[in-house]
Protein backbone atom coordinates (compact mmCIF):
# COMPACT_ATOMS: atom_id res chain seq x y z
CA UNK A 1 0.00 0.00 0.00
CA UNK A 2 1.04 3.68 -0.55
CA UNK A 3 -0.04 6.47 1.21
CA UNK A 4 0.47 10.26 0.61
CA UNK A 5 -0.57 13.17 2.27
CA UNK A 6 -1.67 16.12 0.01
CA UNK A 7 0.59 19.24 0.41
CA UNK A 8 -1.14 22.79 0.45
CA UNK A 9 0.77 23.09 -3.08
CA UNK A 10 -0.63 20.28 -4.57
CA UNK A 11 -4.38 21.76 -3.61
CA UNK A 12 -6.59 20.98 -6.41
CA UNK A 13 -4.81 18.64 -8.28
CA UNK A 14 -7.03 16.12 -9.81
CA UNK A 15 -6.81 12.64 -8.19
CA UNK A 16 -5.82 11.00 -11.56
CA UNK A 17 -3.23 13.88 -12.58
CA UNK A 18 -1.73 13.33 -8.90
CA UNK A 19 -1.42 9.48 -9.47
CA UNK A 20 -0.12 9.68 -13.18
CA UNK A 21 2.87 12.01 -11.65
CA UNK A 22 3.62 9.69 -8.76
CA UNK A 23 3.46 6.41 -10.60
CA UNK A 24 5.24 7.17 -14.09
CA UNK A 25 5.42 3.24 -14.53
CA UNK A 26 1.95 2.98 -14.75
CA UNK A 27 -0.45 3.46 -17.48
CA UNK A 28 -3.14 5.83 -16.96
CA UNK A 29 -5.67 3.35 -18.07
CA UNK A 30 -4.45 0.99 -15.46
CA UNK A 31 -4.35 3.59 -13.08
CA UNK A 32 -8.11 4.66 -13.72
CA UNK A 33 -9.14 0.84 -13.19
CA UNK A 34 -7.23 1.12 -9.78
CA UNK A 35 -9.66 4.36 -9.01
CA UNK A 36 -13.15 2.80 -10.57
CA UNK A 37 -12.65 -0.59 -8.66
CA UNK A 38 -11.75 0.92 -5.67
CA UNK A 39 -8.51 0.33 -4.98
CA UNK A 40 -7.73 4.14 -3.92
CA UNK A 41 -9.05 6.08 -0.88
CA UNK A 42 -8.96 9.66 -0.35
CA UNK A 43 -9.65 10.06 3.33
CA UNK A 44 -11.25 6.87 3.66
CA UNK A 45 -13.26 7.59 0.63
CA UNK A 46 -13.86 6.57 -2.98
CA UNK A 47 -13.30 9.24 -4.97
CA UNK A 48 -13.65 9.40 -8.51
CA UNK A 49 -10.43 9.60 -10.84
CA UNK A 50 -11.36 14.23 -11.79
CA UNK A 51 -11.61 14.72 -7.65
CA UNK A 52 -9.88 17.67 -6.80
CA UNK A 53 -7.43 16.97 -4.21
CA UNK A 54 -7.06 19.22 -1.13
CA UNK A 55 -4.08 19.71 1.19
CA UNK A 56 -4.50 17.52 3.89
CA UNK A 57 -5.83 14.87 2.24
CA UNK A 58 -4.88 11.26 3.46
CA UNK A 59 -4.42 9.28 0.18
CA UNK A 60 -4.12 5.83 -0.24
CA UNK A 61 -2.88 3.10 -2.85
CA UNK A 62 -3.95 -0.23 -2.66
CA UNK A 63 -1.34 -1.85 -4.82
CA UNK A 64 -2.21 -4.19 -7.57
CA UNK A 65 0.49 -5.10 -10.36
CA UNK A 66 -0.44 -3.85 -13.49
CA UNK A 67 -1.92 -6.79 -16.04
CA UNK A 68 0.82 -6.51 -18.71
CA UNK A 69 -0.38 -9.27 -21.61
CA UNK A 70 2.77 -10.71 -23.18
CA UNK A 71 2.93 -9.95 -26.78
CA UNK A 72 1.63 -13.05 -28.84
CA UNK A 73 2.37 -13.66 -32.66
CA UNK A 74 0.11 -13.00 -35.42
CA UNK A 75 -0.07 -13.26 -39.20
CA UNK A 76 0.56 -9.82 -40.31
CA UNK A 77 1.71 -9.10 -43.86
CA UNK A 78 4.89 -7.80 -43.68
CA UNK A 79 6.73 -5.63 -46.18
CA UNK A 80 10.15 -6.22 -46.02
CA UNK A 81 12.74 -4.40 -48.34
CA UNK A 82 16.23 -6.28 -46.43
CA UNK A 83 16.34 -9.21 -43.91
CA UNK A 84 20.14 -11.13 -42.54
CA UNK A 85 20.52 -12.84 -40.32
CA UNK A 86 20.70 -9.75 -37.97
CA UNK A 87 18.01 -7.56 -39.02
CA UNK A 88 15.34 -6.44 -41.40
CA UNK A 89 14.31 -3.65 -43.08
CA UNK A 90 10.33 -2.95 -43.52
CA UNK A 91 8.27 -0.67 -44.56
CA UNK A 92 5.58 -0.18 -42.29
CA UNK A 93 1.96 0.94 -43.68
CA UNK A 94 0.28 3.84 -41.86
CA UNK A 95 -2.35 2.50 -39.52
CA UNK A 96 0.57 -0.15 -37.52
CA UNK A 97 1.30 0.17 -34.33
CA UNK A 98 4.85 -0.65 -33.52
CA UNK A 99 4.50 -2.45 -30.25
CA UNK A 100 2.06 -3.39 -27.55
CA UNK A 101 0.77 -1.17 -25.08
CA UNK A 102 -2.39 0.07 -23.32
CA UNK A 103 -5.18 0.53 -25.93
CA UNK A 104 -3.42 -1.43 -28.32
CA UNK A 105 -2.58 -4.92 -27.17
CA UNK A 106 -2.45 -6.77 -30.34
CA UNK A 107 -2.34 -6.10 -34.23
CA UNK A 108 1.04 -3.71 -33.74
CA UNK A 109 4.58 -4.43 -35.90
CA UNK A 110 5.88 -6.38 -33.06
CA UNK A 111 3.05 -9.37 -33.10
CA UNK A 112 3.91 -9.44 -36.94
CA UNK A 113 7.55 -9.96 -36.28
CA UNK A 114 6.83 -12.33 -33.71
CA UNK A 115 4.77 -14.28 -36.47
CA UNK A 116 7.53 -14.05 -39.42
CA UNK A 117 10.97 -14.45 -36.91
CA UNK A 118 9.37 -16.87 -33.91
CA UNK A 119 10.37 -15.96 -30.00
CA UNK A 120 13.39 -14.19 -29.94
CA UNK A 121 14.66 -11.29 -27.71
CA UNK A 122 16.24 -8.41 -28.86
CA UNK A 123 15.38 -5.04 -26.62
CA UNK A 124 12.74 -5.00 -24.48
CA UNK A 125 10.00 -7.74 -23.52
CA UNK A 126 6.76 -5.89 -24.73
CA UNK A 127 9.25 -4.34 -27.61
CA UNK A 128 11.34 -6.45 -29.04
CA UNK A 129 13.54 -5.64 -32.01
CA UNK A 130 12.09 -2.38 -31.80
CA UNK A 131 15.22 -0.04 -32.27
CA UNK A 132 13.12 3.22 -33.40
CA UNK A 133 9.32 3.96 -33.79
CA UNK A 134 7.27 5.66 -36.57
CA UNK A 135 3.61 7.36 -35.44
CA UNK A 136 1.00 5.17 -35.96
CA UNK A 137 -0.21 7.07 -38.87
CA UNK A 138 3.61 7.39 -40.56
CA UNK A 139 4.50 4.80 -43.43
CA UNK A 140 7.97 4.34 -44.48
CA UNK A 141 11.18 2.43 -43.38
CA UNK A 142 11.61 1.09 -40.03
CA UNK A 143 14.89 -0.84 -38.84
CA UNK A 144 14.64 -4.14 -36.76
CA UNK A 145 17.27 -6.19 -34.47
CA UNK A 146 17.17 -9.93 -34.41
CA UNK A 147 19.81 -10.39 -31.69
CA UNK A 148 20.45 -7.90 -28.75
CA UNK A 149 23.75 -7.03 -29.87
CA UNK A 150 22.53 -5.63 -33.05
CA UNK A 151 19.92 -3.53 -31.02
CA UNK A 152 22.57 -2.22 -29.38
CA UNK A 153 24.81 -1.33 -31.98
CA UNK A 154 21.98 0.46 -33.65
CA UNK A 155 20.76 1.89 -30.59
CA UNK A 156 23.87 3.23 -30.08
CA UNK A 157 23.81 5.18 -34.01
CA UNK A 158 20.33 6.23 -33.50
CA UNK A 159 21.28 7.79 -29.87
CA UNK A 160 24.29 9.38 -31.43
CA UNK A 161 22.75 10.62 -34.47
CA UNK A 162 24.90 7.81 -36.75
CA UNK A 163 21.63 7.23 -38.65
CA UNK A 164 20.31 9.49 -41.50
CA UNK A 165 16.34 9.72 -41.31
CA UNK A 166 14.78 10.97 -44.48
CA UNK A 167 11.13 11.72 -44.90
CA UNK A 168 8.23 13.13 -47.47
CA UNK A 169 5.56 15.60 -45.96
CA UNK A 170 2.71 17.32 -47.94
CA UNK A 171 2.10 20.50 -45.57
CA UNK A 172 -0.10 23.94 -46.01
CA UNK A 173 0.70 26.87 -47.39
CA UNK A 174 4.02 27.04 -49.73
CA UNK A 175 7.55 28.09 -49.01
CA UNK A 176 9.19 31.84 -49.79
CA UNK A 177 13.06 30.05 -48.42
CA UNK A 178 13.60 27.32 -50.84
CA UNK A 179 15.57 25.36 -47.85
CA UNK A 180 16.13 25.79 -44.32
CA UNK A 181 16.26 24.50 -40.41
CA UNK A 182 13.23 24.60 -37.65
CA UNK A 183 14.54 25.04 -34.06
CA UNK A 184 12.15 24.44 -31.08
CA UNK A 185 12.50 22.73 -28.19
CA UNK A 186 9.50 20.52 -27.54
CA UNK A 187 8.08 18.69 -24.62
CA UNK A 188 4.57 16.81 -23.44
CA UNK A 189 2.19 19.86 -24.03
CA UNK A 190 1.09 20.62 -20.25
CA UNK A 191 -2.82 20.17 -20.99
CA UNK A 192 -3.06 17.90 -24.02
CA UNK A 193 -1.40 14.40 -23.24
CA UNK A 194 -1.27 13.59 -26.49
CA UNK A 195 0.94 16.48 -27.79
CA UNK A 196 3.90 17.73 -27.96
CA UNK A 197 4.79 21.41 -27.96
CA UNK A 198 7.30 24.37 -27.31
CA UNK A 199 5.56 25.54 -25.01
CA UNK A 200 6.04 22.59 -22.44
CA UNK A 201 7.20 22.74 -19.02
CA UNK A 202 9.85 19.99 -19.87
CA UNK A 203 11.94 20.89 -22.95
CA UNK A 204 14.87 18.86 -24.82
CA UNK A 205 16.43 20.47 -28.18
CA UNK A 206 14.79 19.69 -31.23
CA UNK A 207 16.29 20.04 -34.98
CA UNK A 208 14.39 19.75 -38.24
CA UNK A 209 16.30 20.76 -41.59
CA UNK A 210 13.86 21.01 -44.55
CA UNK A 211 14.05 21.34 -48.22
CA UNK A 212 11.07 22.60 -50.47
CA UNK A 213 10.85 19.76 -53.56
CA UNK A 214 7.64 21.73 -54.84
CA UNK A 215 5.72 24.43 -53.95
CA UNK A 216 2.03 24.24 -55.32
CA UNK A 217 -0.83 26.58 -55.03
CA UNK A 218 -1.32 26.74 -50.93
CA UNK A 219 0.95 23.38 -50.65
CA UNK A 220 3.86 22.11 -50.33
CA UNK A 221 6.15 18.94 -49.88
CA UNK A 222 8.98 19.17 -48.65
CA UNK A 223 11.86 16.31 -47.98
CA UNK A 224 12.56 16.81 -44.07
CA UNK A 225 16.02 15.28 -42.18
CA UNK A 226 15.44 15.30 -38.31
CA UNK A 227 18.93 15.47 -37.08
CA UNK A 228 17.30 15.28 -33.44
CA UNK A 229 14.24 12.33 -33.10
CA UNK A 230 12.13 13.69 -30.61
CA UNK A 231 8.33 12.42 -30.13
CA UNK A 232 6.34 14.05 -32.59
CA UNK A 233 9.33 16.58 -34.10
CA UNK A 234 8.23 16.86 -37.86
CA UNK A 235 4.79 17.12 -36.76
CA UNK A 236 5.04 19.77 -34.22
CA UNK A 237 7.60 22.49 -36.04
CA UNK A 238 5.71 22.39 -39.05
CA UNK A 239 2.59 23.18 -37.23
CA UNK A 240 3.88 25.47 -34.92
CA UNK A 241 5.87 27.05 -38.34
CA UNK A 242 1.91 27.76 -39.65
CA UNK A 243 2.75 24.79 -42.37
CA UNK A 244 0.67 21.90 -40.57
CA UNK A 245 1.31 18.26 -42.41
CA UNK A 246 -2.20 17.58 -44.00
CA UNK A 247 -4.12 15.57 -42.24
CA UNK A 248 -2.61 15.75 -39.23
CA UNK A 249 -5.98 16.76 -37.60
CA UNK A 250 -3.92 16.49 -34.48
CA UNK A 251 -1.77 19.22 -34.95
CA UNK A 252 -4.46 21.65 -36.80
CA UNK A 253 -4.88 21.02 -40.37
CA UNK A 254 -7.95 20.85 -40.40
CA UNK A 255 -8.57 24.36 -39.87
CA UNK A 256 -6.18 25.19 -42.79
CA UNK A 257 -8.37 23.40 -45.55
CA UNK A 258 -9.93 26.27 -46.15
CA UNK A 259 -6.74 28.11 -47.14
CA UNK A 260 -7.24 25.69 -50.24
CA UNK A 261 -8.79 27.56 -53.16
CA UNK A 262 -9.16 24.81 -55.22
CA UNK A 263 -12.13 22.45 -54.31
CA UNK A 264 -10.83 19.43 -55.54
CA UNK A 265 -7.94 19.24 -53.80
CA UNK A 266 -9.40 20.44 -50.84
CA UNK A 267 -11.94 17.86 -50.85
CA UNK A 268 -8.50 15.49 -51.15
CA UNK A 269 -6.58 17.15 -48.48
CA UNK A 270 -10.05 16.81 -46.16
CA UNK A 271 -10.14 12.97 -46.71
CA UNK A 272 -6.43 12.10 -46.48
CA UNK A 273 -7.47 9.95 -42.96
CA UNK A 274 -3.80 10.09 -41.69
CA UNK A 275 -0.88 12.67 -41.47
CA UNK A 276 0.42 13.55 -45.13
CA UNK A 277 4.13 12.04 -43.84
CA UNK A 278 6.60 8.92 -45.07
CA UNK A 279 9.79 8.07 -43.75
CA UNK A 280 11.13 7.64 -47.10
CA UNK A 281 14.64 7.01 -46.30
CA UNK A 282 16.98 5.61 -43.97
CA UNK A 283 20.99 5.20 -43.89
CA UNK A 284 22.87 3.10 -41.57
CA UNK A 285 25.86 1.61 -40.49
CA UNK A 286 25.44 -2.51 -40.66
CA UNK A 287 26.57 -3.94 -36.98
CA UNK A 288 28.08 -6.95 -38.09
CA UNK A 289 29.44 -5.84 -42.16
CA UNK A 290 30.29 -2.39 -41.41
CA UNK A 291 28.78 -1.31 -44.69
CA UNK A 292 26.47 1.69 -44.92
CA UNK A 293 23.37 0.89 -46.07
CA UNK A 294 20.24 2.91 -47.53
CA UNK A 295 17.16 2.14 -48.02
CA UNK A 296 14.32 3.46 -49.90
CA UNK A 297 10.07 3.29 -49.14
CA UNK A 298 8.04 3.97 -52.06
CA UNK A 299 5.04 6.32 -51.02
CA UNK A 300 2.04 4.57 -50.71
CA UNK A 301 -1.13 4.71 -52.32
CA UNK A 302 -2.72 7.27 -49.90
CA UNK A 303 0.35 9.36 -50.15
CA UNK A 304 0.50 9.46 -53.98
CA UNK A 305 -3.08 9.71 -54.54
CA UNK A 306 -2.73 13.33 -52.57
CA UNK A 307 0.44 14.41 -54.06
CA UNK A 308 1.29 13.28 -57.76
CA UNK A 309 -2.36 15.32 -59.16
CA UNK A 310 -0.60 18.45 -58.16
CA UNK A 311 1.68 18.40 -60.64
CA UNK A 312 0.32 19.48 -63.48
CA UNK A 313 3.05 18.74 -65.93
CA UNK A 314 2.63 14.93 -64.85
CA UNK A 315 6.26 14.91 -63.72
CA UNK A 316 7.25 14.22 -60.32
CA UNK A 317 11.16 15.00 -59.03
CA UNK A 318 11.57 11.07 -57.92
CA UNK A 319 10.61 7.52 -59.19
CA UNK A 320 8.36 6.84 -56.18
Amino acid sequence: MHTFKISPKEHKIRLDHYLTARFPQWSRSHLKRLIDDGFVLVNGAHPKAGYPLKGGDDLQVLSRAPEIPKAVAQDIPLNILYEDDHLLVLNKPAGLVMHPAAGNWQGTLVNALLHHLGTFTSGEALRPGIVHRLDKGTSGVVVVSKRDPIHQSLSGQFKHRKVKKIYHALVFRSFQSLAGVMEKPIGRDRKHRLKFSSQASKIREATTYFKVMKNFPDLALLELTPHTGRTHQLRVHLSEAKHPIVGDDLYGARGYLPTIHDETVRERAANMARPALHAYQLSFTHPVTAEFLTFQAPWPDDFRQLVVPLFKDGEIPLTL
